[in-house]
C-alpha cells in the first residue's frame, strides 16, 4: 500500500494545497477581490480575483506565492516576474511529466502549453 507522500508524488498540487501554501507562507489566507488584474502580492497578503477558472486561479497562485516566498517588493521588474513565472511553473508542473511531454512535443513551451500536460503523465502512468 503507497504511503500518502508516494500517491501525490509527480502529481501537480490541488487548489487546496495551493491555499495552504499561501496561508503558510504569509501566514494570512488568500484575499479576494473583484475587477482588476489576476493576481497581485501585496505585503503581507496574496491577493486574487474572484471568477476566474480553476486553472487560472492554480497558476496566478502558484505565481503570487513565488513572489511571497522571496518577500518581493511591489512592481512589474522583468527579472522578478520570469523567477515567479519559471518557479510557478515548477510547482504545478512536476518534472517528470514535462520531460515526458517534452519528448511528444519538444521544446516548444507554446504548443506544450496550448495541448496541455496529459493528467496521467503526471503520476507515471
Amino acid at each position: 500500500m503507497k504511503t500518502p507522500e508516494e500517491r501525490h508524488k509527480g502529481q501537480s498540487p490541488s487548489l487546496n494545497h495551493l491555499h495552504t501554501l499561501a496561508r503558510q507562507t504569509t501566514g494570512k489566507p488568500v484575499r479576494w477581490h473583484t475587477g482588476g488584474q489576476k493576481g497581485a502580492w501585496l505585503i503581507p497578503q496574496v491577493n486574487l480575483r474572484h471568477g476566474m477558472t480553476d486553472s487560472q486561479t492554480r497558476s496566478t497562485l502558484a505565481h503570487e506565492l513565488s513572489h511571497a516566498a522571496h518577500r518581493d517588493p511591489c512592481g512589474n521588474d522583468p527579472a522578478v516576474e520570469a523567477r515567479a513565472n519559471r518557479e510557478a511553473s515548477h510547482l504545478l508542473i512536476p518534472p517528470m511529466a514535462y520531460a515526458k511531454t517534452e519528448l511528444v512535443y519538444g521544446p516548444d513551451i507554446h504548443k506544450i502549453a496550448e495541448d496541455g500536460l496529459p493528467r496521467k503523465s503526471w503520476t507515471g502512468n
